[in-house]
């Protein structure tokens, strides 16, 4: 009983944290391709007008 529900509480914890690494990621990579675009327009004005 005790050891089952450990267990449990155990996988959740670890998909709790797979979820949190996942959106870390997400929000990194958007973060970047918001960088990217901040550069491309300070470069190319005329282009995204």
């Amino acid at each position: 009983m005790l050891y089952s529900e450990l267990s449990a509480k155990q996988k959740n914890i670890i998909i709790m944290g797979r979820s949190i690494k996942n959106r870390i990621k997400i929000s990194v990579i958007s973060r970047n391709k918001a960088i990217v675009i901040k550069n491309f327009r300070k470069h190319n004005p005329l282009l995204l007008n």
